[in-house]
């Protein structure tokens, strides 16, 4: 009697055996070209936030170092160390001698900045005289 059905038993019942197979396959197969692609993606997003925050930083500093070149050229009063905050990056500024060094801080991130200045006395006797510049480095 069982010779006239045209399956067996056995054979229906692996039938979702081997499609359960094949779909834990598919989807570890799906998961790893996922994971592959996604890693890249993650490092250069990283990547992506560490040179906003460098340069965030090094602005920042540029800008406290033009601040105090300013107003040092044009005999406004400063006092130093002075702080100057841009776009949510701040500087330090300090002086000693003809230097003037700005250190920017953004997301724990430090870009300093230097400012080498050079006193030309006046040959007017009236007049003080200048401060020019003589470099400006980033250090």
């Amino acid at each position: 009697m069982h010779n006239n059905l045209p399956y067996s038993s056995k054979c229906c019942s692996e039938k979702g055996q081997v499609m359960l197979i094949l779909v834990i396959l598919f989807a570890a197969l799906a998961v790893t070209i996922l994971m592959g692609t996604a890693s890249p993606l993650v490092s250069h997003l990283q990547m992506a936030r560490e040179l906003l925050s460098s340069k965030k930083s090094y602005y920042a500093a540029e800008a406290g170092a033009e601040d105090a070149f300013y107003r040092t050229k044009n005999n406004i009063s400063i006092s130093y160390p002075s702080y100057v905050s841009i776009d949510g990056a701040e500087a330090t500024v300090s002086s000693s001698g003809g230097d003037i060094i700005s250190q920017g801080i953004f997301d724990n991130d430090f870009r300093s900045v230097l400012i080498r200045l050079l006193f030309i006395p006046s040959e007017e006797e009236e007049e003080e005289g200048s401060w020019v510049l003589k470099a400006w480095m980033e250090i």
